[in-house]
């Protein structure tokens, strides 16, 4: 994700999840590497699921304006 190659990215993040499908830390970079590939629904979605396991980030992130598409 760090170098930009969100698309890999992704795909390790979603296959992460099938193994820990609690980590909040992985639905919350998941939710970020989707908003950074332009998807904002999905990012939303993954963003609300980091933010019921307790993420605090995720929680600022969807409150600095990702809800509204930005």
């Amino acid at each position: 994700h760090k170098t930009g190659r969100l698309g890999p990215a992704i795909r390790d993040y979603e296959q992460a999840l099938q193994f820990s499908p609690s980590d909040k830390r992985l639905y919350l970079r998941l939710g970020v590497a989707y908003f950074e590939s332009g998807n904002v629904e999905l990012a939303k979605m993954h963003l609300e699921k980091a933010s019921q396991l307790g993420s605090e980030e995720a929680r600022r992130l969807l409150a600095s304006g990702l809800e509204q598409g930005r």
